[in-house]
């Protein structure tokens, strides 16, 4: 049997889902499928796997080819998301779809939960050059956390718009990469904590609902926080404290470990029934 692979062209950000469209290629593939990138301008007779389509979902409910399955990733379960984002949910609606969150389910026809894995893997003990990493834009809720990390004296680098080899060049780089949500969301970013899941850098975050990951509540409150004070007080106690640092990377690798199975009998299953 044969899948193709589409990453929507129209938004140069699309290329952070690079990472989890070759896991989902590498292990379709040790399953007997042949995988190859489909030109979403070429026609293609085969069926797809396409990440990114909420970026210009009119043209896919224009393209779309039967036995496409689109990955989604967006909130989709958010009521304004939903109502700001009409063409999206229609398409969604008359697509199959896989999705990392369960609380899609209750707004979609076809749709299967698929447990995100690691993203990249490293045992790589590199020097690190950074204390603390943020990749993203900077808006005034971010700020908050900033300048709570500065006041304690941490220093930040930041980047913008890197993807691929050089994002995880970056992570692999610093110490901790910390992720803070551009706006309030009930919902732990697990996208991000698998970008560094399985290497030697640690991931520090903001706590969220955890339901459809319950592997990463043994974090809470170690590399997780609540809020602005208690993320800098993490940040500050794991870059100084390397041996508290290194212990909480062990977690986190065992965690990403169960995170990547989860994704394998996910595989299993759909790979049985594409056959």
């Amino acid at each position: 049997m044969t899948l193709g692979f589409t990453i929507e062209n129209s938004n140069v950000f699309n290329a952070i889902f690079a990472p989890i469209a070759k896991k989902f290629a590498f292990e379709l593939q040790t399953k007997g499928i042949h995988i190859f990138f489909a030109d979403q301008n070429v026609s293609q007779k085969f069926p797809r796997l396409i990440f990114g389509a909420h970026s210009n979902p009119e043209y896919w409910l224009e393209n779309k080819n039967k036995g496409d399955i689109f990955v989604n990733f967006e909130p989709i379960y958010l009521p304004n998301w939903q109502v700001n984002n009409y063409d999206y949910m229609k398409l969604l609606k008359t697509s199959r779809v896989f999705d990392y969150t369960k609380k899609s389910q209750n707004f979609l026809k076809e749709t299967e939960f698929f447990s995100l894995p690691p993203l990249y893997n490293s045992k790589k003990i590199l020097a690190k050059e950074n204390d603390v990493l943020f990749i993203g834009t900077i808006n005034d809720r971010r700020k908050l956390i900033f300048r709570e990390l500065l006041n304690n004296g941490v220093y930040v680098s930041f980047k913008f718009k890197i993807f691929g080899d050089e994002l995880f060049k970056q992570i692999e780089k610093s110490k901790v990469f910390l992720d803070v949500n551009t706006y309030s969301q009930n919902s732990f970013n697990i996208y991000r904590f698998c970008l560094c899941a399985d290497t030697n850098t640690i991931y520090v975050g903001e706590y969220g609902d955890t339901s459809d990951y319950p592997e990463v509540e043994e974090l809470l409150g170690l590399t997780i926080g609540n809020n602005a004070e208690e993320i800098s007080k993490i940040v500050k106690v794991l870059i100084s404290d390397e041996s508290q640092r290194m212990t909480l990377i062990k977690k986190q690798r065992k965690i990403a470990k169960k995170l990547n199975k989860k994704f394998k009998t996910f595989i299993n299953s759909f790979s049985k029934d594409f056959h």
